[in-house]
């Protein structure tokens, strides 16, 4: 396989060291559980979104191997690798929560370009939504009807479990406190396991995460889904602007000509396709909670 160019000009691999201390889920505003992370000629493609999300991961380092001729190398870590992937510069692709990303963007710890978006299973455009869910023993019909309940969100600096049902009230005109009660579980998969074992009433789920999941755990029909927010813009495929433009732009093509399991499709998207999630979470901060 001919090695191109901008391929060699990146050195050699760098390990970003994960601490054995460090216990997996130690950072409550993470978006999922432990991501993954690719070593790519010294550079890193980072995933860090729910379980269902890193078999594509794995499929799209795969492919990046094969058409741009990059070693990959797959491992575990943390939030902390997070963060120091972010601060060192090492990382080349990022696939986060939309507002980690746009957040890390606009406050200058990531200095990167949003190339392209995921079409999850069962869309027809790269967006999602909040999934709200209520357990067995709720008479909730409707998100308003959850007034006084316990919430479980997988952490407050997640969209999908957290903020955009903030922005969802916002937006319905309810700023007041509606939960009596606020849990951080750590991950979507945790908040549902908090409704079914009926330690919380309620919770806001990624629907990518509670579809994947609907489809293989049977003890989900004893929750029942009690309302959705408006659709969002899925989470993006970033590229970090430290690596030269015909490197960026390879990454690009190579990732919206991919069609790996468990997608329907990956298409171009970029920063201002995620606005929408800026003017969402500015309404999102006036909502008591």
């Amino acid at each position: 396989m001919r090695v191109p160019p901008w391929a060699q000009r990146h050195g050699h691999p760098v390990q970003l060291g994960r601490r054995p201390e460090d216990p997996a889920g130690d950072d409550p505003r993470r978006c999922g559980p432990p991501y993954t992370r690719s070593i790519v000629s010294g550079l890193a493609f980072i995933s860090y979104l729910g379980p269902n999300t890193v078999p594509i991961a794995r499929q799209l380092g795969d492919r990046l191997t094969d058409e741009l001729a990059i070693d990959f190398a797959w491992e575990p870590a943390t939030w902390a690798d997070l963060q120091t992937a972010i601060d060192s510069g090492a990382a080349c692709l990022f696939w986060m929560c939309g507002l980690l990303t746009v957040e890390s963007i606009d406050g200058g710890q990531l200095d990167a370009e949003i190339v392209a978006a995921p079409v999850f299973p069962g869309e027809t455009a790269s967006v999602y939504r909040s999934v709200v869910i209520a357990g067995r023993g709720s008479e909730a019909q409707s998100i308003d009807d959850l007034r006084g309940a316990h919430l479980a969100i997988n952490g407050t600096g997640s969209w999908s479990g957290y903020h955009s049902l903030r922005a969802h009230l916002a937006e319905l005109g309810s700023f007041d406190r509606l939960f009596g009660s606020v849990t951080e579980t750590g991950s979507h998969d945790a908040s549902i396991d908090q409704v079914l074992a009926g330690a919380a009433d309620c919770a806001a789920i990624d629907s990518s995460v509670w579809d994947d999941r609907n489809g293989r755990d049977p003890r989900l029909k004893e929750i029942r889904v009690v309302g959705r927010t408006r659709d969002w813009p899925a989470p993006p495929f970033a590229v970090s602007r430290a690596i030269d433009a015909e490197m960026r732009r390879a990454i690009a093509a190579s990732l919206t000509r991919s069609a790996p399991v468990g997608l329907e499709a990956i298409v171009p998207a970029d920063d201002a396709d995620y606005d929408l999630i800026r003017r969402g979470m500015a309404l999102a901060r006036d909502v008591a909670w």
